[in-house]
């Protein structure tokens, strides 16, 4: 019960110090014809944390993550991209197997040679997070954002309540 709990107050807690600025143009591109090399058919992830290192560099079947712009998947000769992250869940698909990890704010970055890069404040798997200890952190987080006066209060609680109903959403 500690543990989950103190997993969910990190993770929110961190995800206060993330600004959330919106760099989307509205452009699309798409990729030309996949070039040939060594990982062609292949994708490459590392998925790191401050404090874990949670995929380093192994080859994975997808990767579906929660950009700013709307979740999207990430597969092998995949265009080469960079996107904000928001709050959210991260499934790596790897032997048929998913694995999925709730997290704060972060970059995911797709380069050429299908490789991809995950840089996020905080990774927690999904199974080690508890529905009642967000839904009571997010009870909490409402009343904060309520009782607010400064616009520096406001915000952060308005994060919080955020990431915990983002939490919910995905238990």
């Amino acid at each position: 019960f500690f543990f989950a709990s103190s997993m969910l107050r990190r993770a929110v807690a961190r995800s206060l110090f993330v600004a959330r600025p919106n760099f989307s143009s509205g452009n699309r591109f798409y990729a030309d014809a996949a070039s040939a090399g060594s990982t062609k058919g292949k994708l490459f992830l590392s998925f790191v944390c401050p404090y874990d290192i949670i995929v380093n560099n192994e080859e994975i079947d997808s990767v579906t993550v929660p950009a700013e712009e709307g979740r999207f998947g990430i597969f092998p000769d995949h265009v080469p991209a960079i996107s904000q992250l928001s709050a959210g869940v991260i499934e790596v698909s790897q032997n048929k197997q998913v694995k999925k990890y709730f997290v704060g704010a972060g970059f995911v970055g797709v380069h050429a040679n299908s490789t991809c890069h995950i840089s996020v404040t905080e990774a927690f798997p999904l199974d080690q997070l508890d529905k009642t200890n967000a839904q009571q952190g997010l009870e909490e987080a409402k009343k904060e954002l309520a009782a607010s006066t400064s616009e520096k209060a406001k915000i952060e609680n308005r994060i919080r309540v955020e990431t915990f109903e983002s939490i919910i959403s995905e238990l």
